[in-house]
C-alpha cells in the first residue's frame, strides 16, 4: 500500500499492489503537520499486520520506490527517507512517532526480502579474493562464499560472520588449484529470520590453457622420413619420443627447453617396417599423442 499526498494539487492517492485505487482532491491546503495515518481492518481477529513502514518525502515519481516494494531497504535518487520501522520479532519499537498502544510483534511470511550483496573478484596468483559489498544491513547474520565450476552446480567455500555493526565490506579468499578453468563465485546472504538472497555470478578464469599444438605430420602417410611440428604456447621442458603400434619405443626424437614459437622434428623410419606409429609431446602439464602411418 502507498499513500501519497502531492501538495502541488492538493491531492491524495492510495496505490495498492501497483494499482491506483483511490484518488482524492482536498480543497484546502493541508500542512504536514495535520496528516494522520490510521490502519484498520475487517477481519475476523481485528488484527492489521504490518512488516514495514516508510515515510518519504520526494520530489520525483513514485515509480522507482514502487520497484523495490518487496526489499526491506529502499533507496531512491530524488527522495528523503523521513522515519523508516521495520516490525519484526526482534526489531525495537522505541520512537514516539508510532502508538505502540495494542502492538505485538512477529515473524512475517510477508514477501519482503533483503537486498542482494554485490560481489568483486581479484586475482593473485592462485588466490581468488572475493570482495563482499553489503546493500542491507538489516539483520544480516551470515556471508558464504560458493563456487561453481559449471554455473549451476555450487559447493561452499566459506561461511563467515556479518554482524560487525555498520560493515558493509568484507573479503572472502578462495585458493584455485586449477589451470586458470573457469570458476563461478556467488555469495549467499542469510539474515536472522532465515531470508536468504543470491549474489549475481561472478565468472573468472578463461578454460584450461593449451600449452602447445601438435600438427598432423607430413607427409601423412610417409616413406621414410616425415616432419612433426609442435607449436609452443608456453615456453617449457618438452620430451617427444616415438612408439610403435604395441608400445615400444623406436625413437627419442628431443629432450630439452622448447621457446614459444613453432618447431619441427624429423623422424626418419628407414629401417622400420610398414605400420602405425604414435608421436608422443609431452611437457610438464600437458600430452599430445599423434597417430602416423609408414608405408613401404
Amino acid at each position: 500500500i502507498f499513500i501519497v499526498y502531492d501538495r502541488s494539487q492538493n491531492l491524495f492517492e492510495l496505490i495498492c499492489n501497483d494499482s491506483l485505487s483511490i484518488s482524492l482532491g482536498i480543497d484546502e491546503f493541508i500542512s504536514p503537520e495535520d496528516l494522520e495515518a490510521e490502519f484498520f481492518t475487517g477481519a475476523a481477529d481485528g488484527n492489521v499486520y504490518i512488516d514495514n513502514f516508510r515515510l518519504w518525502e520526494f520530489t520525483g515519481q513514485e515509480e522507482e520506490i514502487l520497484e523495490q516494494k518487496h526489499f526491506n531497504s529502499v533507496t531512491a535518487d530524488d527522495a528523503e527517507l523521513l522515519a523508516s520501522y521495520q516490525f519484526s520479532s526482534k526489531s525495537q519499537l522505541i520512537s514516539d512517532d508510532i502508538t505502540q498502544s495494542h502492538i505485538k510483534l512477529a515473524n512475517s511470511d510477508a514477501p519482503i526480502f533483503s537486498k542482494a550483496p554485490t560481489i568483486s573478484v581479484s586475482i593473485f596468483d592462485n588466490v581468488n579474493q572475493v570482495s563482499i559489498s553489503l546493500n542491507n544491513l538489516s539483520d544480516i547474520e551470515t556471508l558464504t562464499l560458493e563456487k561453481s565450476y559449471d554455473g549451476s552446480s555450487y559447493s561452499k567455500v566459506q561461511q563467515i560472520s556479518a554482524l560487525t555493526p555498520g560493515k558493509t565490506q568484507y573479503n572472502i579468499s578462495d585458493y584455485d588449484d586449477t589451470d586458470n578453468e573457469i570458476i563461478y563465485y556467488r555469495v549467499q546472504q542469510l539474515t536472522d529470520d532465515n531470508d536468504i538472497v543470491y549474489s549475481n555470478a561472478a565468472k573468472v578464469g578463461r578454460g584450461k590453457q593449451i600449452h602447445f599444438e601438435v600438427d598432423q605430420n607430413y607427409p601423412n602417410p610417409f616413406n621414410p622420413n616425415t616432419m612433426i611440428s609442435v607449436n609452443v604456447k608456453k615456453a617449457a621442458e618438452f620430451q617427444i619420443r616415438v612408439y610403435d603400434i604395441v608400445g615400444k619405443l623406436v625413437a627419442k626424437l628431443y629432450d630439452g627447453y622448447l621457446n614459444e614459437g613453432t618447431h619441427e622434428f624429423e623422424f626418419t623410419a628407414k629401417n622400420l617396417p610398414s605400420g602405425i606409429y604414435f608421436a608422443e609431446v609431452k611437457s610438464e602439464n600437458e600430452l599430445n599423442v599423434m597417430k602416423m602411418i609408414l608405408a613401404k
